[in-house]
This record gives C-alpha cells, sequence and structure tokens, in this order.
C-alpha cells in the first residue's frame, strides 16, 4: 500500500483546528502572515492573495501599469505561469532555460529583451535559485521590471537572502506542493515605496476568497498526503494526481482568514522540512552516480530549497514517466515547454528553445520530502537509473 507522494507540505491535525477556529478572527491572522513575511523578506508592500496564480496575474497587472508591452516568460516551467499571464491580459515573449541550471539562458533572454519586454518574469523551478545578478546585468540598459516567481523557492537563497527577496515584485504561493502550506493562498511582496503604493490600492478593490476551500485541501493533504495512505487517492484518475494540466484563470481575490491561520501555525514547521529536503539531496548525490545522470548544478552564490531533485537523463523518457508519477514518488518534468501548451500554443520560434525542449524530454525529478525513509530513496534512485540505462520505471 506504500506509495511516495510527489511533494509534501508540512500539515498538522493542530493548524487544521485552529484554521477552524479563524473563521471568526476576522483581521488577525492576516496581520500574522504579513509580520512573518516581513520578518523574512524585509518587504515594504505585502499583498495577500487566494493563490500564487492571483499573486503573479497581480504582479503582470502592475507591471503592466508602469510600462506597457510583453512579458518575458520561461519557456519551461509550471503551467500556472502561463494562466496568470492570460488572467492578466499579458502578450508573451519567451525566452530559453537552460537544462543545467534550470535559469534562464543569458543569450535568450537578452534576445527578449532587446525585442521589447516591458517586465521579466524568472522562476525557481523545484527551488533552484538563478543567478539574479547575471539578469540584472542582462537588463542594466532597460527598464523591465523584474518580477521574480518564488513559489517554489522555500528553503532557497540566493547571496545570503531567501528567494522571493530579490525581485522588483516578487511572488510567493502555499498551496499543497509548493513547501509552505496553509491549504492555499499566495503573496505578493516588494521592497519598493511606490510599487507599495500601488499594493495598497490594489487591497484596497479584493475580496476575501473562500474560507472554507483551503481547509477542505487542507485536511486531505493532512487524512491522504503520507506514503501509508497515499496509495488511496493515487489510484483514484478523475484526481490527476501526478500529472500537469493548463488550468483557466480563476478568480483573484484576497487571502482567506483560514488559509492565514494555517499558514501562521505551520511556519516553522515548514522551515525544518526545508532543511530536511536539503539533507536528501545531498544523499540522492551520493546514490546517483551515474553515467548519463547529471544533477541539476546550483548556481555559485546560490543554495536551492530541493522541492524535488531533478537529474538530466541522457535519453528521452519512457511513455510511462511522462505526465505520471511512480509508486517511488519518481516522474517526468512539466511535459512540454510552455510555447507549445494547450489551449493557446505559440508558433514561438522553436530554435530559440532547445534548452526548455531537452528539459521537456529528458529531465527526471525525485522526491526529497522529510517523509521518505531510507528505502524510498533507494527505490527512486533505482527507477532513475533504470530509466538512463534505457529500462521502464
Amino acid at each position: 500500500m506504500r506509495a511516495v507522494p510527489p511533494v509534501y507540505s508540512p500539515i498538522t491535525l493542530r493548524a487544521l483546528v485552529r484554521g477552524v477556529t479563524a473563521l471568526g478572527a476576522g483581521r488577525r491572522a492576516l496581520a500574522t502572515v504579513e509580520d512573518r513575511l516581513r520578518d523574512r523578506y524585509g518587504t515594504r508592500g505585502i499583498l495577500l492573495t487566494n493563490s500564487g496564480t492571483s499573486a503573479l496575474t497581480l504582479a503582470l497587472r502592475v507591471a503592466a501599469r508602469l510600462r506597457p508591452g510583453p512579458v518575458a516568460l520561461p519557456a519551461y516551467g509550471c503551467y500556472d505561469l502561463l494562466t496568470a499571464c492570460h488572467g492578466a491580459g499579458s502578450t508573451i515573449s519567451f525566452y530559453d532555460v537552460s537544462p543545467h541550471t534550470l535559469g534562464p539562458d543569458p543569450r535568450s533572454l537578452a534576445t527578449a529583451v532587446s525585442e521589447g519586454a516591458s517586465a521579466v518574469v524568472i522562476a525557481y523551478l523545484y527551488g533552484f535559485p538563478v543567478d539574479i545578478e547575471a539578469v540584472r546585468a542582462i537588463l542594466s540598459e532597460s527598464a523591465a521590471v523584474v518580477i521574480e516567481d518564488a513559489a517554489q523557492g522555500v528553503g532557497g537563497l540566493y547571496r545570503g537572502d531567501p528567494l522571493g527577496s530579490h525581485g522588483d515584485l516578487s511572488v510567493l504561493s502555499f498551496a499543497r506542493g509548493k513547501g509552505r502550506t496553509g491549504g492555499g493562498g499566495g503573496a505578493l511582496l516588494t521592497a519598493s515605496t511606490d510599487l507599495a503604493r500601488a499594493l495598497d490600492e490594489l487591497r484596497d478593490e479584493m475580496t476575501p476568497g473562500s474560507r472554507l476551500a483551503p481547509l477542505s485541501r487542507a485536511a486531505a493533504q493532512w487524512a491522504f498526503g503520507r506514503p501509508g495512505v497515499y496509495a488511496v487517492p493515487r489510484a483514484l484518475p478523475f484526481l490527476g494526481l501526478g500529472s500537469t494540466h493548463y488550468r483557466e484563470p480563476g478568480r483573484v481575490a484576497g487571502m482567506p482568514e483560514t488559509a492565514a491561520m494555517m499558514l501562521a501555525s505551520c511556519w516553522d514547521a515548514a522551515d525544518g522540512e526545508a532543511e530536511r529536503r536539503s539533507r536528501n539531496a545531498i544523499e540522492y548525490a551520493r546514490r546517483l552516480c551515474v553515467a548519463g545522470l547529471q544533477p541539476v548544478a546550483v548556481v555559485e552564490g546560490g543554495r536551492s530549497g530541493y522541492l524535488r531533485y531533478p537529474v538530466l537523463a541522457s535519453r528521452a523518457l519512457p511513455e510511462s514517466l511522462v505526465n505520471r508519477t511512480t509508486r517511488s514518488g519518481v516522474s517526468g518534468g512539466y511535459p512540454v515547454p510552455l510555447p507549445l501548451v494547450a489551449p493557446r500554443p505559440s508558433d514561438h520560434a522553436a530554435d530559440r528553445l532547445e534548452g526548455a525542449a531537452a528539459l521537456a524530454s529528458r529531465l527526471i525529478t525525485l522526491p526529497t520530502h522529510g517523509l521518505l525513509r531510507s528505502v524510498d530513496m533507494d527505490r527512486a534512485a533505482a527507477v532513475a537509473t533504470a530509466v538512463e540505462a534505457g529500462g521502464s520505471p
């Protein structure tokens, strides 16, 4: 019956109970989360939202008010990047992603900027930091707004500062698989006084999100998100667990107090979980000394949060691993580059996106969370090794 979840964010029964009591807590729970974010990220402006996608949608709208024009988006990453752009009505210009670091390909990013990108989204895929100094150097002669998507960045650092504290605008997500959760929610941050005023204006326009939805999601995660019982929801195909699909833009709203209370209750546990992920990544590095499998490198000055442990195979993945997750928690990455994602595929020049194509066809990701046993890690490493050898996972 044991099946390993691909990702895990700590949620406790105590947090669920506190979430229920927060139904009448009003602003207090939200203020607690804002204080936590201010202490962690040194931010001046904070806007709490009902999801990370909503936070990115609002970031794109704010950027468009400052400087209208296309948004430079990584050509490989979470499909919610597209959802946010479509929700904001943004025109998209894609830049390629290095399969070796998961960061922007410098030449491709420079091309996107030279073609008039007014905002650049950088994303920390699986918690891996981006060389932000190199990005800023490329943008030195541009007025483009840097939007930092740190939805997967919990536990990661760049130059000693947490991922989520480096952009003109920074986005966080507190969904189930993002490392820190309250059953949902997101945040838009800025260190700029001027942009902080823009976030204050947006806050006055927003209505609260659903208070019950985060509770139901957190309860399901607490009940079924452990290896001993995860086989039950995994066996229900209509849930689509472990697969990636495009979602149409939804309602943009504020964070409900229920999500805020659960998030605050699990904050310290999420920090401890990030440390366990880092230790497990070290163990994978020891187990995966296999010719052909190439671990993704952490950029100089950075530390990964290792939401998952990504390795690049020397060959295309078997169909049994594309957009699927094995019982060991091993899966491929996102199955296609973003320009090819339905329902709005782009005709962006494919010859610029070789790195994204390589990641879509050859990236293997392994679970890193603290629920893993040594035998689970052995099995995950064996699956990756078998795939590299040309076998089935």
